[in-house]
């Protein structure tokens, strides 16, 4: 029972970092086919997605840091999520430590997915134990859908700042948006997005998603999403065992 309730969370933690760590990019789409790194005297915050969008197609790799700073976020009725932090490589390949709770007990654990095999930590003696093929967490998402599903859905993007080295955009994501990653969203509402790009390259080092999704989390529940070292390793390795 144990271990498919951490494969859940497992599962339901892939989603939900990629779809709100890339995805979210994507969901303002502009049709200009600018150089990313050209100088403009103006950009548009939408302009600003698309080509953080393109920068981020590029990307081989990534390492991501999920915290809470107030609240954390419910997954189901006895699933949430605290922590999660760790490499991903195309969407195909990662290696991620997790902590949650389990109806209300602490637990850690971890997934790593290599092209060779899904290993799963056992958050009751921290051994890595393989499992079958069919319970990889990246079999239960897919990157192109959960695209398709969000874009264009974050509303009214402003610039709040802008600096010699980033932007910070302002945004509005419907909860519905989310349905797929946290159950019963709370209807006709909205979370707050902000979103911090690298003016060098475009690429996303920080999102904050900041709002209740769920009616078992707080009002103020406050999402913090880090992305770096990118394209800094190309493979994941198997567990010592």
């Amino acid at each position: 029972m144990i271990q498919n309730n951490i494969l859940k969370l497992s599962n339901l933690i892939i989603t939900y970092i990629v779809v709100n760590l890339i995805i979210i990019l994507l969901s303002c789409n502009s049709s200009s086919n600018t150089n990313i790194y050209e100088e403009e005297k103006y950009i548009s915050p939408i302009e600003i997605l698309n080509k953080s969008s393109k920068s981020i197609e590029k990307l081989n790799s990534f390492y991501l840091d999920l915290s809470h700073e107030n609240g954390f976020t419910f997954i189901s009725t006895n699933l949430s999520l605290i922590s999660a932090k760790g490499y991903i490589i195309n969407s195909e390949e990662l290696n991620i430590e997790f902590s949650g709770l389990i109806s209300g007990i602490p637990i850690k654990s971890g997934v790593i997915v290599t092209n060779q095999s899904t290993y799963l930590k056992n958050p009751l003696n921290e051994i890595w134990e393989k499992i079958p093929e069919n319970l990889n967490p990246i079999n239960f998402f897919d990157p192109s859908e959960g695209i398709s599903n969000i874009l264009n859905d974050i509303s009214k993007p402003q610039i709040t700042e802008n600096t010699t080295e980033k932007y910070v955009i302002n945004g509005i994501l419907p909860n519905k948006s989310l349905a797929s990653i946290v159950p019963e969203p709370v209807e006709e509402a909205n979370i707050e997005v902000l979103l911090t790009i690298r003016k060098s390259d475009f690429l996303l080092s920080k999102a904050i998603l900041i709002g209740k999704i769920n009616n078992m989390e707080q009002n103020n529940t406050k999402r913090i999403i880090k992305l770096s070292k990118f394209n800094e390793i190309i493979s994941i390795s198997l567990p010592n065992q």
